[in-house]
């Protein structure tokens, strides 16, 4: 569970920096911790529950971090 919170805040910690797009966030991520596997389904579940948002309808739209994901942010910090 500590792996999948650090995981949690090193995804939200890079969408916070500046937005970009799924398989550009999956490499930053990748390069500092995590299996393919588990950053990709952490990445689904933020996005499905609004810590993340997508800046457009389009297939490569660039990740952006919410409201909900700044306090969830502050709150692992």
């Amino acid at each position: 569970l500590k792996e999948q919170f650090e995981l949690t805040r090193v995804i939200l910690r890079e969408v916070s920096r500046d937005s970009c797009s799924f398989s550009v966030l999956e490499k930053r991520v990748l390069v500092k911790a995590g299996t393919f596997a588990t950053v990709t389904r952490l990445i689904y579940f933020l996005r499905d529950s609004g810590f993340i948002v997508k800046g457009a309808c389009e297939h490569r739209a660039p990740y952006s971090i919410s409201v909900k994901g700044k306090l969830l942010l502050e709150a692992l910090s």
